[in-house]
């Protein structure tokens, strides 16, 4: 479809990286708005409607998610916790499309390689997740967006350079 064609154009994905260091850059603001202690069903449909564009490479599904709801009045830590449990369903659903692809013969992974992929991710991720909570507690989740923005023109630079070559 139109969006797994993105996938084959890197630079959106960098412009992505732009667009989602600006998204989060802006909690710096919004965490002085937090008063609600959940986002509502308005506001959960407007999160819900900033996962979906996450489906655009390079845009944060935890960065729009959270960002969403604390814009919709959430409080921080709230936020962070409704953007996990919304990434449950995509995340079940994303690896259930994946397994017919993992188990056909061409594929050729080993039970053992599979494994040590999935822990290795759901390590990561846990680790991620403490980073997150932290940051957001802290008030420094803002600081995830220069990290977004040096990758994001970083691959624009080189992609210009190596053109020009």
């Amino acid at each position: 479809g139109p969006v797994s064609r993105l996938f084959d154009l890197p630079l959106v994905a960098a412009f992505s990286l732009l667009v989602t260091g600006g998204i989060v850059y802006a909690t710096r603001w919004l965490q002085t708005r937090a008063e609600r202690p959940d986002p509502g069903w308005g506001g959960s449909l407007v999160v819900g409607a900033a996962q979906a564009l996450a489906l655009i490479p390079g845009l944060s599904r935890s960065g729009l998610t959270v960002t969403t709801a604390m814009w919709v009045r959430t409080r921080r830590v709230v936020a962070a916790e409704f953007s996990f449990l919304l990434s449950v369903p995509a995340i079940i659903g994303a690896s259930l499309l994946e397994i017919p692809g993992l188990l056909r013969p061409e594929a050729r992974l080993g039970a053992v390689p599979l494994l040590a992929a999935a822990l290795s991710a759901f390590f990561a991720g846990l680790l991620a997740i403490v980073l997150f909570v932290r940051w957001l507690r802290s008030g420094s989740f803002h600081r995830f967006a220069y990290y977004c923005w040096v990758v994001g023109l970083a691959y624009i630079v080189w992609a210009l350079i190596s053109e020009a070559h």
